[in-house]
């Protein structure tokens, strides 16, 4: 009996130690490429169902126009960004191509009206020729790109953000977004149980503006101006100094 509580001992320990453990998700649905655009495209996606155990996120296509764009409905139960319908303009066998900003909208249900739909097809040429001017392009992956920096890299721009935030040892809610073609990479930020989030930019050398590299969001399903505009004033994709 002795032993036998040793070993179940020993397997329980072992469980925990695992269960620490970051496992890497990766996709194993059948859209990589609309995968990938949502990935590149929602600032808390995590890009699995958002659970104890890790599922495929779910992934619909409800529409195609004439020159290929879809449509479709994309949720892993994040808080923000519950529920929404993005729009990829269209994907060769390595990349997938979308206009950045304003390719998605999102609600905190599954249900979306058809104006809402329409305004959102509109802003993305829905039916008329591809202008790939408008376009930002990705690699097409079954999983998300590993942070370029690390949760010590992060924390104190995160500390200062979110002085009130009492998980400050805690990366689970810290999740890496995106970065633009010059090395600045974009993190987006749970304020646990204070209603709001924010995103985060730093340089490609860990740094940060103190006073106008955040956002901090209260809406957590119509934020797209607010973000387009933060990137626009932090230089997102342009040339570094």
């Amino acid at each position: 009996m002795k032993r036998l509580l040793i070993i179940i001992a020993i397997i329980t320990l072992s469980s925990l130690v695992v269960a620490c453990v970051p496992v890497e998700f990766e996709y194993n649905g059948d859209y990589p490429d609309l995968y990938s655009v949502a990935i590149n495209s929602i600032p808390l996606a995590q890009g699995f169902e958002q659970s104890e155990i890790r599922f495929d996120p779910i992934i619909t296509i409800m529409d195609e126009d004439d020159f290929g764009r879809i449509l479709f409905y994309y949720t892993e139960n994040s808080p923000v960004s519950t529920d929404s319908m993005v729009i990829m303009q269209k994907s060769d066998e390595e990349h997938v191509f979308f206009y950045p900003d304003y390719n998605f909208i999102s609600s905190s249900s599954n249900v979306f009206s058809e104006e809402t739909i329409k305004g959102l097809k509109d802003m993305n040429d829905w039916n008329m020729e591809y202008d790939e001017t408008k376009c930002v392009a990705f690699p097409i992956s079954n999983k998300k790109n590993a942070s370029p920096l690390t949760y010590e890299d992060i924390k104190p721009f995160y500390e200062y953000v979110f002085s009130s935030d009492e998980y400050f040892d805690d990366d689970r809610w810290i999740e890496y977004f995106i970065s633009d073609q010059f090395g600045r990479s974009m993190y987006a930020i749970l304020a646990r149980g204070m209603g709001r989030y924010a995103v985060l930019m730093f340089e490609p050398d860990g740094t940060y503006d103190i006073e106008n590299g955040y956002i901090i969001f209260t809406d957590f399903f119509c934020y797209q101006t607010a973000l387009k505009e933060f990137k626009i004033n932090n230089g997102w994709n342009t040339p570094l100094d």
